[in-house]
């Protein structure tokens, strides 16, 4: 079970950071160029930095369930909360 969970995990991971750098690149680009929408002329780039800080706190959350799934899987025991919380 938790070998199965590792492994979507990873694969979810790889997935979101590819997200977040081509997003972050994507919202620097736009910074850089000063993009902006063509009715409003609000800018772009707010909403795609936006993306990409979505898509690493979320690489981070990966990462530690992996961790702790490793943890468990391996030892049989689960990782203390407020471990992760100091």
């Amino acid at each position: 079970y938790h070998a199965a969970e590792v492994l979507y995990l990873l694969i979810a991971l790889t997935g979101f950071a590819l997200i977040a750098i081509f997003s972050s690149q994507s919202a620097i680009h736009a910074y850089v160029i000063q993009d902006v929408t063509m009715s409003a002329h609000w800018p772009i780039w707010p909403v795609k930095m936006g993306v990409a800080i979505g898509s690493i706190f979320l690489c981070i959350r990966f990462i530690i369930q992996i961790v702790q799934n490793l943890t468990l899987g391996i030892t049989g025991k689960e990782l203390a909360r407020e471990m992760w919380m100091e």
